[in-house]
């Protein structure tokens, strides 16, 4: 069963109003997407969070996520920003080094990186961490350390409601799927939309059939899939599946409705799965300018649907009919009560 914690508690004896009206506004540009502003009046402060990513073919959505709230903390507050990516070899050295470069806060994503980071953290006690983990990592966060907090997400119920809300949303019976390699992700991920694919056509009475992708399309005309997904792959690789069909697009991770780049195809994109960790960072960030980064237990989070961690995006151009959000609540809630995978 997956862990479920808390989000992170506030103090408001030692909160700032005018802070926490920044993290209000910026939480809320960040929750709906809204592109980040090239240039911001922001008077530097002498903070600088550093991304530490481990170097493989894809990166989890999440740390994508991650990644995107600690840009926001730097045109919001005036923080500094670094990004490494770095082999689990050389993950110790590139944060002792980074420590002499007066890195406050590390914001770390990848597997090969979750069996150093207890020790890691304990051998710095003056930085303060932050774990982004496709699964609850639960001995990182029962190590209970004060300067460290793992911000994750149920990843197969991820790909159960995304998988879900694809089936409802086909109108000839069938959705295009695929998962990119992304170590402790696809797996979950992939196992979850099967799933959510076959509750909905269980509930619903219509019978959706999931067909794969992998380096070839399946050929134009009326039994192409009308929907596809693609989860945990480089943006790319969704504008070529909009390009080269005439699917509409459910995704996961961060909604892309908003990108400029996107803005030829956007029409398409009918729904998104969002989970809340880039938001996370950035009220983490927000304490921790004012001395009040909560570790261990009771600053780590896990991301479901019913805790409000995973969100659906704003109805875009494509409408979302009510009945079927029903069905999507009830087959999370379903999950979330059952014996979990």
């Amino acid at each position: 069963m997956g862990l479920k914690l808390g989000s992170v508690p506030e103090k408001s004896s030692t909160m700032k109003p005018s802070r926490l009206a920044m993290i209000s506004i910026a939480v809320l540009l960040l929750t709906g997407c809204a592109e980040l502003p090239s240039d911001a009046p922001v008077t530097p402060v002498d903070y600088k969070a550093c991304v530490v990513e481990q170097k493989a073919e894809s990166l989890s959505p999440l740390a994508e996520l991650a990644d995107y709230g600690v840009k926001q903390a730097v045109v919001t507050y005036g923080i500094g920003r670094s990004v490494f990516t770095v082999t689990d070899s050389q993950f110790r050295a590139t944060v002792q080094k980074q420590l002499k470069q007066k890195c406050s806060l590390f914001v770390v994503s990848g597997v090969g990186f979750e069996n150093q980071l207890v020790e890691v953290a304990k051998m710095n006690p003056s930085a303060n961490f932050v774990y982004i983990s496709d699964q609850s990592s639960s001995a990182l966060v029962f190590a209970n350390l004060e300067n460290l907090v793992v911000f994750s997400a149920d990843t197969f119920e991820a790909g159960l409601i995304t998988g879900f809300l694809a089936a409802g949303l086909t109108d000839n019976g069938r959705v295009l799927t695929g998962v990119c390699p992304v170590p402790s992700f696809i797996e979950p991920f992939k196992a979850g939309y099967d799933d959510g694919i076959v509750k909905y056509s269980s509930l619903s009475g219509n019978p959706v059939e999931n067909i794969r992708y992998f380096d070839t399309l399946p050929a134009n005309g009326p039994f192409q899939p009308d929907v596809a997904l693609i989860g945990g792959c480089p943006k790319s690789e969704t504008t070529y599946v909009l390009n080269n069909t005439e699917a509409k697009w459910v995704g996961y991770g961060r909604d892309l409705y908003t990108d400029s780049s996107m803005s030829k195809l956007k029409t398409r994109l009918a729904a998104n799965i969002e989970p809340q960790i880039g938001a996370k960072v950035l009220e983490l960030i927000g304490a921790d300018l004012e001395g009040d980064f909560i570790g261990g237990t009771f600053g780590s989070f896990h991301a479901t649907y019913g805790n409000g961690g995973l969100q659906l995006s704003p109805e875009h151009d494509i409408n979302i009919p009510p009945a079927l959000i029903e069905l999507l609540k009830t087959a999370a809630l379903d999950y979330e009560t059952s014996l979990k995978k």
